[in-house]
């Protein structure tokens, strides 16, 4: 790879999850943070001294619909001027870590 990158110029490389992989992660995520949320709602009312079946969820957002995931451009043009001349090294492809997130805002009314 460093003999390809001594001739060619890696403008950046970018991998992501399967859309599939995507779609059945995004279903676990939302039914986790909506448990999240009924449990928290459960504290509060008892943080309240109220009972939780008089609390009414008025308006419920999901932000895990988001493309979260994306790949973010890279700004590898003022590298690769000083990059010309010198010793390439060889690129690794270790393993990364995709953090992919589910936020509820929800506005709760007790009764």
């Amino acid at each position: 790879m460093a003999a390809v990158q001594q001739t060619l110029a890696l403008n950046g490389l970018n991998f992501s999850l399967a859309e599939e992989t995507v779609k059945n992660l995004e279903a676990k995520r939302v039914n986790a943070a909506y448990k999240n949320l009924g449990e928290r709602v459960q504290l509060i009312a008892k943080a309240m001294g109220r009972d939780v079946a008089d609390s009414a969820i008025e308006s419920l957002d999901f932000d895990g619909s988001a493309n979260h995931f994306a790949p973010q451009p890279r700004m590898f043009a003022v590298a690769a001027p000083m990059m010309k001349g010198s010793a390439v090294q060889e690129t690794s492809f270790e393993p990364g870590e995709t953090i992919l997130t589910t936020t509820i805002v929800a506005k709760i009314k007790f009764n």
